[in-house]
């Protein structure tokens, strides 16, 4: 399995702790999907095992420590900062000690990396999740409401919060007013449809709920660096 991570300090942070304590690093997400495997090809036991250890961290809520086949197996939830379970992560060594003081020592090292890399990981995993579960429901909605507003969005996507609340997780998430996602998602549906079809650019603004077609022409320029047919042209051609 090839590593996942958001960054690369992130990525560094794994590397440097395993050839600092040759402790393999294993994180997976709440739903027990495998999110990142240090070092790469190395043969771990059977992910029913892992999925085992998991099963009883999240039943205890807290570190719990395994005498697995290969040595001692540790595992402790990630939380985000409203005490929700993003995932897990577990080490897994070899120990011939098993004294209390090896377990504490294990259990040290399991808590540094789960505040130093495991939260922001997984924390980059669920923004990513939450981003992109949104572009797709906005993209698809101006097919029928081009008029989409922030408003609309909140009421129909987000009915389960209140409103104050769902403005705040959209704008921690998305790290835009849920205004300004909605035009750059109309954006986006205008070059894909300026690439895919012959419709003209003016009938393309209307498309995507800008009313205003000298508005969508300058804001198109700004953002992408060209009009609208220029980029029709350069999307269509074969290099």
């Amino acid at each position: 399995m090839e590593e996942n991570f958001s960054n690369e300090s992130q990525f560094a942070d794994v590397r440097n702790f395993e050839l600092a304590t040759h402790i393999p690093v294993l994180i997976y997400t709440e739903g027990k999907t495998p999110a990142l495997y240090y070092p790469v090809g190395k043969k771990f036991p059977s992910a029913d095992l892992y999925h085992d250890v998991i099963k009883k961290c999240r039943a205890a809520k807290s570190t719990i420590f395994w005498a697995g086949p290969n040595g001692l197996i540790a595992c402790c939830p990630v939380y985000d900062k409203t005490r929700n379970i993003l995932g897990f992560l577990l080490i897994d060594r070899s120990l011939t000690d098993r004294s209390n003081d090896a377990i504490r020592a294990a259990s040290m090292l399991l808590i540094w990396l789960g505040e130093h890399v495991s939260g922001s990981l997984l924390n980059g995993m669920e923004e990513q999740k939450y981003i992109d579960n949104f572009y797709h429901l906005i993209y698809n909605a101006l097919s029928d409401t081009p008029d989409l507003t922030a408003e609309t969005v909140i009421d129909k996507f987000l009915s389960g919060v209140g409103k104050t609340t769902a403005y705040q997780q959209f704008h921690t998430y998305v790290h835009m007013s849920v205004s300004k996602y909605i035009n750059f998602v109309r954006l986006e549906k205008a070059k894909d449809t300026l690439s895919k079809t012959d419709l003209s650019v003016r009938e393309i603004s209307d498309q995507v709920g800008f009313n205003d077609y000298n508005y969508f022409c300058r804001v198109f320029k700004k953002e992408t660096g060209m009009p609208a047919n220029v980029f029709r042209r350069n999307s269509r051609t074969v290099l």
